[in-house]
């Protein structure tokens, strides 16, 4: 069945489609998933798997830490921070996770900076 056929995963897509006209995101779509980019390395910031509705962004642990102690769906992984987006409201936390990692990657070294 397309990935397009699949009820349980159109949020994910309604991600995508959304996060595809935000300026500063790049997002390369793949047979399963959707990678995102940012930034003027075009750093590769997370992927969405569309088969699952899992989205991982990756960043330091001690950055991770403390997105997830703001959200209450997102969990931490080895590699960042991941939720799972399969209805509106993760969906909405996952547009808040990509706007806070394409932050990350652009004003990074003003977080740094300004933190104690």
């Amino acid at each position: 069945m397309p990935v397009t056929e699949s009820p349980r995963l159109s949020d994910a897509l309604e991600l995508v489609r959304r996060v595809r006209m935000w300026p500063f995101v790049r997002v390369d779509l793949e047979a399963d998933g959707a990678a995102l980019h940012s930034g003027v390395r075009d750093t590769f910031i997370a992927r969405l798997d569309l088969l699952t509705g899992g989205l991982t962004a990756f960043v330091a642990a001690d950055m991770a830490r403390s997105v997830v102690a703001t959200e209450p769906l997102v969990r931490l992984t080895r590699h960042g921070v991941r939720i799972d987006v399969v209805d509106v409201d993760s969906r909405q936390a996952g547009e808040r996770l990509i706007r806070w990692r394409i932050d990350l990657e652009r004003f990074g070294v003003q977080f740094r900076e300004a933190s104690p």
